[in-house]
């Protein structure tokens, strides 16, 4: 698993050109789906919490409301300015254009082997490192339980296009706050009833900081 630090994260937004570094700050604030992304309008999102509404897609065959981390919403209001509530915020962007803007801001940034799939986990992996809940994480990325968060013991990140010796790409592996696989073996019992009122929870948004 492939993930950035919050100083690389933003080298590689803000290498990008418009519309291109909203939607890769959007990628990374929310933790979305590149299709899921691809068809955010103006009426999806909700200024007053700082969230979306997800678009449901092949995969996720539901619609979900995302929170939208502080950095990130700067970035969506801006772009928001005098678009229609039915305009969405990424008209005529196909995947494969998104990939190559994508591939030009890494090298511009100084960001090693990333894919628009990658922004989930460095999503995921932060908010980790901040304590906030496997089950929030989940339903913010549109997991039907929190299994796929909690069984990651390990990730492997990537910090730059250059390594120890000057040649190359610097890896290291790092642990992850979570369970082991005997743990979350034991933990099956109580996951589901766990899951279901963190979902109520979620409903209203109700993390413990206001804020992500």
């Amino acid at each position: 698993m492939v993930w950035l630090s919050v100083d690389e994260m933003m080298r590689l937004i803000e290498a990008h050109p418009e519309p291109f570094r909203t939607l890769s700050a959007l990628l990374h604030g929310a933790g979305l789906e590149i299709s899921a992304a691809l068809q955010v309008r103006k009426r999806d999102i909700d200024a007053a919490r700082h969230a979306i509404r997800a678009p449901g897609t092949k995969k996720f065959n539901r619609d979900r409301v995302a929170r939208v981390r502080r950095f990130a919403w700067p970035y969506l209001e801006a772009l928001a300015r005098g678009l229609l509530p039915a305009a969405t915020f990424f008209e005529g962007i196909t995947y494969d254009q998104a990939r190559r803007s994508l591939v030009a801001a890494r090298e511009a940034a100084g960001v090693g082997e990333y894919t628009l799939h990658d922004a989930r986990h460095t999503f995921a992996v932060q908010l980790l490192q901040e304590g906030v809940p496997h089950a929030l994480i989940s339903a913010n990325l549109g997991h039907k339980d929190e299994s796929e968060v909690v069984s990651a013991t390990a990730v492997t990140r990537s910090t730059s296009t250059s390594g120890p010796d000057g040649k190359g790409e610097s890896r290291e592996r790092l642990p992850m706050n979570a369970l082991t696989e005997p743990e979350a073996s034991r933990e099956n019992g109580r996951r589901d009833a766990t899951n279901r009122a963190i979902s109520e929870l979620y409903k209203g948004l109700c993390w413990s900081n206001g804020e992500i």
